[in-house]
């Protein structure tokens, strides 16, 4: 029985089967791998492994038709040697022609006799070479190349077979570059929105979108320098809820009129509300965001913060106003001239034109030298000026339109370029006339000055002469005067002493009233002339300190012990501080003219410290000096007196009660310079009428 058809039917079944496992195999490898190169290396490793075909191998090319990769099964001897030239655009016959054909198929009978240039040639013997584009929706991704047992070669099942190998491969390989594709654009939207933040977050400008009716979709973390928002805060606001109130509806009808015509802007100047309330100037560029229709998406843009800049532009339109002010009603002549020896004029403000008497556009049409009387001083400035000096000013003489001749004072400065070429002086002119017409009558004057200033000297020699005389005489009619008042003012004194304590019999209420009134009189008429005598002798320069050791604890206690039993009559309470570390302190001092200090101070806190106050004696040291401070709660002193309390018979008058008697208006100013002699000062501070005072003097250490 001749079996040989059913032998070729069973190894054609047996080679279908093959194929189909490797075809289910590849299916497999294509739901699981996602490299090109590990697919179809995998591929052509499954084509050959199942006996599917002897050779397997794929060409890879990219959208530009050029090599990518390449792998192969089964001609391990040989491939290599192909791969070299495939890298090189040295395709086999069968892949060239099948790329340049419509038809993606192409099949070769006899492989080694057909196509002896190939490389493969020798491993097809007895074998049918098909050939397949990689091709899906008109991507070529390459080609499929395997070997064909040459029985099974025109099987129509066998071509069906591997046109769907090819397809299923053309799949996969779309997909995984589309896959590719994806992740190569998510990584470069990545990269893109990385570098937009890093600008936007860097940028000095303020980034931001808005949708088609102004609101913001979007604002970079800039803002919140600017204006003080974070960006979350301005999503969804307005920008024109941003301008400052009273140029909102102004400069929102001008942006709402640009985005009606979907215009890109540049420049557009805008005050703005930061945060805090200031106004931030921005200046606004933005490009429309339009779909494909052409419809109004919104707006991208960027803002610059240029309150700087506007506040420089105001501060020198500020300026420059301000100059042009000035100039115009300044009273020294201004001009601006060309820098030729004639030297026509550029500009002139009011004052030259009284000066010189011509109009302004007199002057325009003039040369300044027209106005020189003598042409040469016009050669010498500009000899001066052509030396490098930059700056001169000379006294020149001008005639004026009437004729008349003045002097000015004139002052140019030299206004260079780059290259330092001379472009024009500005000057400065002034009409010094009448101040050399002065001068020169003060002149006149000087020489007569040292004969006047002679006889005014020999005058004043003598009335000094005569003032020592009469201060020698007053000194000695108020040291015999002194004498003469004290001896019965004693016996008054020491009288109506003896009668108010009533030794010689009790006095009716009348009685003891008037006593009290002679006493008091009598003792304010014995202060009064010592304070005269004393203030006499400091005018004289008379009065000498007698200077010895004074312990200030002594001096201190010693002091409220004088007017302690006054002080109890009222109800008043002392008090004194005196830290430890002054109770053996000792200065150089007139002791007794200190006592006279402390006491003329403490007896003006008694009488002017009202039934039940209190007084409180100082001490302490600062640095070189000691200070002594006597603070009271009585009646204080108004600040327009408090100036004048130190002075030659000043009364404190406000506040002070009818009750009280008054003073002298020596005692204070004896006071001042007692401690002016000793190197010291004294001053007096109070917060006003019934708020107290504190009289405080130095002594140097």
């Amino acid at each position: 029985e001749d079996i040989t058809e059913r032998k070729r039917m069973e190894e054609r079944i047996i080679h279908l089967t093959n194929v189909l496992r490797a075809l289910r195999s590849i299916n497999q490898l294509i739901t699981r791998e996602k490299d090109k190169r590990r697919l179809i290396q995998q591929s052509c490793n499954i084509l050959v492994e199942t006996r599917g075909y002897p050779i397997a191998w794929i060409l890879l090319l990219d959208k530009d038709g050029n090599y990518i990769s390449a792998s192969s099964s089964g001609a391990e001897e040989k491939f290599p040697i192909l791969l070299e030239q495939v890298k090189r655009g040295e395709y086999p016959p069968c892949v060239r022609e099948v790329l340049a054909q419509e038809q993606p198929f192409a099949a070769c009978d006899d492989v080694k006799r057909q196509h002896i240039e190939c490389v493969l040639a020798d491993c097809c013997v007895g074998g049918v070479g098909f050939v397949n584009q990689l091709e899906y929706e008109g991507r070529v991704y390459g080609t499929i190349c395997v070997v064909v047992p040459s029985g099974m070669a025109w099987d129509k099942e066998e071509h069906g077979l591997f046109r769907e190998l090819a397809t299923d491969v053309s799949h996969a390989l779309a997909s995984i570059e589309s896959e590719e594709e994806r992740k190569q654009a998510e990584e470069a939207l990545r990269e893109s929105e990385k570098r937009f933040r890093d600008i936007t977050d860097n940028a000095l400008e303020w980034i931001w979108e808005s949708d088609a009716n102004g609101k913001y979709t979007y604002a970079s973390p800039v803002c919140e320098k600017i204006l003080g928002y974070k960006p979350e805060e301005l999503l969804g606001k307005h920008f024109y809820d941003l301008f400052s109130p009273e140029k909102r509806e102004q400069l929102k009808e001008a942006a709402l009129e640009v985005f009606a015509k979907k215009q890109p802007f540049r420049g557009f100047i805008n005050p703005n509300m930061h945060k805090n309330g200031e106004i931030v100037w921005l200046s606004t560029s933005a490009v429309p965001i339009l779909d494909e229709r052409g419809n109004l998406l919104g707006y991208r843009g960027a803002d610059i913060d240029i309150t700087e800049r506007k506040q420089a532009e105001e501060a020198l339109r500020e300026s420059e106003q301000k100059y042009r002010s000035l100039v115009k009603n300044v009273k020294l002549g201004v001009f601006r001239s060309t820098p030729e020896p004639a030297g026509r004029f550029l500009e002139v403000n009011p004052a030259m034109e009284k000066i010189t008497s011509y109009r302004r556009k007199e002057l325009l049409e003039m040369n300044v030298a027209d106005l020189y009387v003598h042409p040469e001083e016009r050669e010498s400035v500009l000899e001066e000026m052509a030396s490098g000096k930059g700056k001169t000013t000379k006294e020149l003489r001008f005639r004026r339109k009437d004729g008349t001749e003045i002097v000015v004072s004139d002052t140019k400065v030299a206004v260079r370029d780059g290259a330092g070429e001379v472009l024009y002086f500005d000057g400065i002119m002034e009409d010094v006339t009448e101040r050399k017409r002065a001068e020169e009558e003060l002149r006149k004057h000087r020489e007569h000055l040292e004969e006047l200033v002679k006889e005014r000297t020999e005058q004043l020699e003598q009335a000094v002469q005569a003032a020592e005389v009469a201060n020698r005489a007053k000194s000695d009619f108020l040291a015999g005067m002194s004498h003469e008042l004290r001896t019965p003012l004693n016996a008054v004194i020491g009288f109506s002493q003896v009668l108010q304590e009533q030794y010689f019999g009790k006095l009716n209420e009348k009685q003891a009233e008037y006593v009290g009134d002679i006493l008091e009189g009598g003792q304010h008429l014995l202060s009064l002339i010592n304070d005269i005598m004393d203030l006499s002798k400091i005018e004289a320069g008379k009065m000498e300190l007698k200077l010895s050791g004074v312990k200030i604890k002594d001096l201190l206690e010693r002091s409220l012990v004088m007017i302690k039993e006054k002080a109890l009559v009222h109800g008043i309470k002392l008090d004194i501080d005196n830290p430890g570390d002054l109770e053996a302190l000792g200065i150089m001092a007139d002791e007794r003219r200190l006592k006279q200090v402390m006491f003329n101070i403490l007896s003006n806190a008694v009488k002017f410290t009202p039934n039940g106050g209190a007084i409180r004696l100082e001490c302490r040291k600062e640095g070189k000096e000691l200070i002594i401070s006597v603070s009271d709660t009585g009646i204080g002193i108004a600040p327009e007196e408090q100036e004048r309390v130190f002075d030659e018979f000043h009364q404190v008058t406000s506040g002070i009660k009818k009750d009280k008697p008054p003073g002298t208006g020596l005692g204070l100013s004896v006071t001042k310079s007692i401690v002016e002699m000793h190197g010291g000062r004294i001053w007096v501070e109070s917060e006003g009428l019934g708020k107290g005072s504190r009289f405080s003097f130095t002594l140097p250490i």
